[in-house]
């Protein structure tokens, strides 16, 4: 009898609750790009940017969503005729922060106000540090915070959107990515957790 009773509550606990409360979403569209490993997606209003690896960062306009159009592929040069590996991207109206694992120049700074024709302005100041290991990131206001592996997290003024300054390091372990508010910084530190910083 007992079993029974539980076999029906898990019943409605796994099939009749999720319909209960979900939020009705259907899936509109699917895009397959090129890239072998998706891991970051961005959307800024009607643009969706699509960090590809080494196939780049594909640029999709979005404003018909079950018809996204690829605008363009943009390849961040590197040294050695190589491009940046796209793994992250976060954005603001003008600007996108590109960051790749790669140690050295790990990071680019590309203005997006032209989504056909975006332009590499940049990239991050490690301070000097080359051996960074660059993951996710966020952005909160004219706060950019970068997660930079075993070096903790590095947080930028980006008033000046193509001059990022560097004015803190939070040191906190492994950390793979990052979420910013007005108030915590939020750390996902692979095997140690999520951290939470005010």
């Amino acid at each position: 009898m007992l079993s029974n009773i539980i076999q029906l509550w898990l019943a409605i606990l796994f099939f009749i609750c999720p319909y209960l409360t979900a939020k009705n979403l259907s899936l509109e569209s699917r895009i397959n790009p090129p890239a072998r490993e998706l891991m970051d997606v961005e959307v800024i209003g009607n643009l969706l940017i699509v960090p590809g690896n080494l196939d780049g960062y594909d640029f999709y306009d979005i404003s018909v969503p079950n018809d996204p159009q690829h605008i363009t592929n943009f390849q961040v040069p590197m040294n050695n005729n190589r491009s940046l590996p796209g793994f992250w991207v976060c954005a603001t109206d003008s600007f996108a922060y590109f960051t790749s694992r790669s140690k050295g120049s790990g990071s680019a700074i590309v203005d997006i106000s032209d989504p056909d024709n975006p332009i590499n302005s940049g990239y991050l100041d490690l301070n000097g540090n080359s051996d960074l290991i660059l993951e996710g990131l966020d952005i909160n206001d004219s706060i950019l915070a970068v997660a930079a592996h075993d070096d903790g997290v590095l947080i930028y003024n980006i008033e000046n959107p193509t001059y990022p300054s560097l004015i803190s390091q939070v040191y906190c372990g492994n950390a793979w990515d990052v979420e910013l508010d007005s108030s915590l910084l939020i750390v996902g530190s692979g095997e140690d957790g999520v951290k939470f910083f005010d």
